[in-house]
């Protein structure tokens, strides 16, 4: 196969950087050595944001770039440097715009009561630490984490949509195919992908690898053997 583009795990973060390769004009494949999703449909699905988001002001929540940067530097030390911090909190708004254009549901429930996960009521929430001792005198408290709206944990909401944008916009999935080396030339440019894959394997081998990766993916999370 050729294109322009390998993907190589198809989650959240692989689906995002798929539409942006394909927004941007190139041809895409993504590979995935189960059928897609990974780590993504398994958590909570909560995305860290404020500022000022549509989910926020919909909520009558006031939050803005500084004070989300103000908690965070407290929050985080010096495990990320200042200006990627600032990014981040700047670029905040923007990135759930993004992920809405893109199918992701949010919603402005607000959840009235600190927890560390909302009930399918409740789709805005404190995720963090904002409304907590110093936190709260350095910085005006907000809700910022934004949980994609559906039943139970909500990271099969939030990658599902991404990566049907993705399929619309003319990614191809190659599933149930892992990628063991990066080809390169003499020159050490990366050229292409070997992988191996189960595309051309009989239906039964197909769907019992499917049965047994659906089944080993959340006790996985609490007992990896």
């Amino acid at each position: 196969m050729s294109t322009d583009i390998v993907v190589v795990g198809c989650g959240v973060a692989g689906a995002s950087a798929a539409i942006e390769a394909l927004d941007a004009g190139a041809n895409v494949v993504a590979v995935d050595r189960f059928a897609g999703g990974g780590a993504s449909t398994i958590s909570g699905g909560i995305v860290y944001a404020g500022g000022g988001t549509s989910v926020q002001r919909e909520a009558g929540v006031e939050d803005s770039a500084d004070a989300m940067f103000e908690y965070l530097s407290l929050e985080v030390g010096d495990a990320v440097r200042p200006e990627t911090l600032r990014r981040f909190c700047e670029n905040s708004v923007s990135t759930v715009d993004w992920l809405q254009s893109n199918g992701v549901p949010f919603e402005g429930s607000l959840c009235p009561y600190k927890t560390s996960y909302p009930t399918d009521r409740h789709y805005l929430y404190y995720s963090g630490s904002e409304a907590a001792g110093g936190f709260r005198d350095a910085a005006t408290p907000a809700p910022r984490g934004h949980r994609p709206k559906g039943k139970g944990t909500s990271g099969k909401m939030l990658y599902r949509p991404l990566v049907e944008s993705a399929l619309a916009k003319g990614l191809r999935l190659e599933t149930q195919t892992r990628a063991v080396r990066l080809v390169t030339d003499d020159a050490g440019t990366v050229v292409g992908v070997e992988c191996l894959s189960l595309r051309d394997a009989p239906a039964r081998v197909r769907a019992r690898h499917a049965r047994l990766a659906s089944l080993s993916s959340k006790p996985g999370v609490y007992y990896p053997p």
